[in-house]
């Protein structure tokens, strides 16, 4: 019995050594909130890049505006944002119309692809996106969003009130 012990110990601390699946030391829990003309606003994406690009973390507003962060490293998505300077971007696009489709299927995503040609396409094989919110806020170089990613998450609480062009 005393031998299960050790070993089951030796394993309990070889994972600690290890880790459990954590977050990465450079990335930190990150939520806020996104208001356009004094209202909250549902389903806009928020996105946080580092200056670099190297690192990308994208949210998706509550009903109340509010997001949390999530970063993708590797094949694994963690709560936050990488820390340092990131600059922001926040875009909400009006429901498209196209629903669901399995994406192994070609003839299925050359439906959708038709079906939104149709409800919303230039006449030149483009399809018009229609951003509901100002679009100086779609990208980096005009949104001027930014914010600083701290290791403490009690400083990475952000409102973001968004403003007519």
């Amino acid at each position: 019995m005393n031998r299960q012990v050790g070993i089951g110990l030796l394993a309990c601390l070889a994972l600690g050594v290890v880790g459990c699946g954590g977050a990465p030391s450079n990335i930190a829990k990150t939520t806020g909130k996104v208001t356009y003309q004094g209202a909250s606003v549902e389903g806009a994406t928020v996105t946080m890049s580092t200056q670099d690009n190297s690192k990308i973390a994208t949210a998706i507003t509550d009903a109340e505006g509010s997001f949390t962060m999530m970063t993708q490293v590797g094949q694994k998505s963690y709560e936050g944002a990488p820390l340092g300077p990131v600059n922001v971007t926040i875009t909400k696009f009006a429901d498209m119309g196209a629903g669901e489709v399995d994406p192994d299927d070609p003839s299925a995503v050359d439906a959708m692809y038709a079906q939104m040609l149709d409800q919303q396409g230039d006449g030149d094989g483009n399809i018009e996106t229609n951003n509901e919110l100002p679009g100086k806020y779609a990208a980096t170089i005009t949104s001027g969003l930014t914010a600083t990613i701290d290791s403490d998450p009690a400083k990475n609480v952000f409102t973001f009130d968004l403003e007519d062009e």
